[in-house]
Protein backbone atom coordinates (compact mmCIF):
# COMPACT_ATOMS: atom_id res chain seq x y z
CA UNK A 1 0.00 0.00 0.00
CA UNK A 2 0.83 3.54 -0.84
CA UNK A 3 1.49 5.80 2.17
CA UNK A 4 0.00 8.65 0.62
CA UNK A 5 -2.96 6.27 0.28
CA UNK A 6 -2.41 5.39 3.59
CA UNK A 7 -2.83 8.95 5.01
CA UNK A 8 -5.74 9.72 2.98
CA UNK A 9 -7.90 6.80 5.02
CA UNK A 10 -6.31 7.84 7.98
CA UNK A 11 -7.77 11.58 7.55
CA UNK A 12 -11.29 10.22 6.39
CA UNK A 13 -11.22 8.79 9.29
CA UNK A 14 -10.34 11.43 11.53
CA UNK A 15 -13.00 14.17 10.00
CA UNK A 16 -15.68 11.55 10.10
CA UNK A 17 -14.59 11.22 14.04
CA UNK A 18 -14.41 14.92 14.67
CA UNK A 19 -17.76 15.98 12.10
CA UNK A 20 -19.97 14.93 14.57
CA UNK A 21 -18.72 16.72 17.27
CA UNK A 22 -18.43 19.72 15.72
CA UNK A 23 -21.98 19.79 14.61
CA UNK A 24 -22.60 19.27 18.26
CA UNK A 25 -20.80 22.33 19.42
CA UNK A 26 -22.39 24.38 17.13
CA UNK A 27 -25.67 23.79 18.28
CA UNK A 28 -24.84 24.22 22.14
CA UNK A 29 -23.10 27.56 20.72
CA UNK A 30 -26.43 28.46 19.02
CA UNK A 31 -28.82 27.88 21.71
CA UNK A 32 -26.39 29.33 24.57
CA UNK A 33 -26.27 32.95 22.23
CA UNK A 34 -30.02 32.46 21.09
CA UNK A 35 -31.49 31.99 24.99
CA UNK A 36 -29.04 33.46 27.46
CA UNK A 37 -30.78 31.61 29.98
CA UNK A 38 -29.42 28.18 29.38
CA UNK A 39 -25.98 28.05 30.62
CA UNK A 40 -23.48 25.97 28.29
CA UNK A 41 -24.37 22.40 30.51
CA UNK A 42 -28.10 23.03 29.79
CA UNK A 43 -27.37 23.76 26.27
CA UNK A 44 -25.25 21.04 25.98
CA UNK A 45 -27.52 18.44 27.12
CA UNK A 46 -30.32 19.68 24.72
CA UNK A 47 -27.92 19.51 21.71
CA UNK A 48 -26.94 15.45 22.60
CA UNK A 49 -30.68 15.06 22.99
CA UNK A 50 -31.58 16.64 19.83
CA UNK A 51 -28.28 14.88 17.78
CA UNK A 52 -28.89 11.46 19.74
CA UNK A 53 -32.25 11.81 18.51
CA UNK A 54 -31.51 12.84 14.51
CA UNK A 55 -29.28 9.38 14.64
CA UNK A 56 -31.39 7.05 15.94
CA UNK A 57 -34.52 8.26 13.35
CA UNK A 58 -32.19 7.00 10.42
Amino acid sequence: MSLLYMSYQMLLICSSLLTPSTISLLITGALNSAFPAFDLINSLVVSAVFFCKNINSN
